[in-house]
């Protein structure tokens, strides 16, 4: 210990280096938990929606299906044809209301938690590469924290775009389901 220096150097600039390179470490692997997350997540909400167009999808079809025969029936049994018409018309409209549920509702939010998915999944390998190669160095330099805050800026802001078209398609079906409603006076 020097005489003039009143107490010992407490640290070095290594130590405060591997501390800071510990602290970036733990940061980058939260944030890629997160991300992994919000994959599970949206993989789950993707496979939610698939489920419920299968279901709409079965039931239009067996509403159809049940519909002909019914119509074929009625035509054989009864002298008028008002009634096999008028069957033969339901599920048409329902055919069509069906087709409108698939594609206009339950195919659009897939197509929006596939690109979640897809964009979760391309900062998912960018974030792999990156920690591979701060792994390799056995440290994480300025260069790489900048990089690495830079990668998670434009995933928050990928996703976040993401989440508001989402949330602006839940809304607009909310607001057609409510006037649906208010039409109808059940509301």
């Amino acid at each position: 210990m020097n005489e003039d220096q009143l107490y010992p150097a407490i640290y070095d600039q290594t130590q405060v280096n591997n501390t800071i390179n510990k602290m970036e470490a733990k940061h980058i692997l939260d944030k890629l938990g997160l991300i992994k997350k919000d994959h599970k997540h949206y993989i789950k909400l993707k496979h939610k929606w698939q489920s419920l167009e299968k279901v709409v999808s079965i039931s239009g079809y067996s509403i159809s299906i049940i519909s002909g025969i019914v119509g074929v029936l009625l035509g054989f049994t009864t002298l008028g044809l008002s009634i096999p018409i008028a069957i033969a018309s339901t599920a048409i409209i329902e055919s069509f209301v069906t087709a409108i549920i698939r594609e206009g509702i339950i195919a659009k939010k897939i197509l929006h938690y596939r690109k979640a998915i897809e964009h979760i999944q391309s900062y998912i390998d960018k974030f792999y590469i990156f920690t591979v190669k701060a792994l390799k160095d056995k440290r994480i330099d300025e260069d790489e924290i900048k990089e690495f805050q830079q990668l998670a800026k434009e995933y928050d802001q990928g996703i976040n775009i993401q989440k508001t078209e989402i949330n602006k398609q839940d809304q607009h079906i909310k607001n057609l389901l409510e006037n649906a409603l208010k039409e109808h006076g059940l509301k």
